[in-house]
C-alpha cells in the first residue's frame, strides 16, 4: 500500500476516533484525567485541520491515482462525503445547534461505511 494511503488511512482514523475518545472521557473516565483532558483540548482544536488536510490529501490521491481524470468512483463519493462533514462541521462550530453535531457524527458514519466500500471494492459502481 502506498505511503499516501497510509496518510490518509491514519487521518481518517484520528478524526472518527476522536469523538470515541470524547465519549470515553465522559462516560468511563468521569472527565476526572488531568492528562487525558489536555490531549483532548488539543485533539479539539486540530481536529477541523485535520480533516482539511485530509480532503485536500484525498483530492491528491485520487487525482494521482487516476492520471488527472475526473471519474465518479467510490472515492469521488468519500470525498463529497468528507467534504461535506467539513462543511457540517464548521456550520455546527458557529452555530451551536445540535442538530448540526448529530448530522455531523451521522455523516462520520456514512464516511466509514464509504471508506470501507472504497477500500474493498473501489470500482464497485463500474464506471
Amino acid at each position: 500500500m502506498p505511503i499516501h494511503s497510509v496518510f490518509n488511512i491514519a487521518l481518517l482514523v484520528y478524526l472518527v476516533s476522536f469523538p470515541l475518545l470524547l465519549a470515553a472521557n465522559k462516560n468511563v473516565l468521569k472527565g476526572k484525567n488531568k492528562k487525558f483532558n489536555k490531549g483532548l483540548k488539543l485533539g479539539r482544536k486540530i481536529h477541523p485541520y485535520v480533516g482539511i488536510t485530509l480532503v485536500i490529501s484525498g483530492f491528491i490521491h485520487g487525482y494521482m491515482k487516476l492520471d488527472g481524470k475526473f471519474m465518479l468512483h467510490t472515492g469521488t463519493l468519500l470525498l463529497s462525503a468528507l467534504a461535506l462533514n467539513g462543511i457540517i462541521g464548521f456550520t455546527f462550530k458557529r452555530m451551536r445547534k445540535k442538530k448540526l453535531a448529530l448530522m455531523h457524527r451521522i455523516v462520520g458514519f456514512v464516511i466509514v461505511g464509504l471508506f470501507l466500500l472504497h477500500y474493498t471494492s473501489p470500482w464497485f459502481f463500474g464506471f
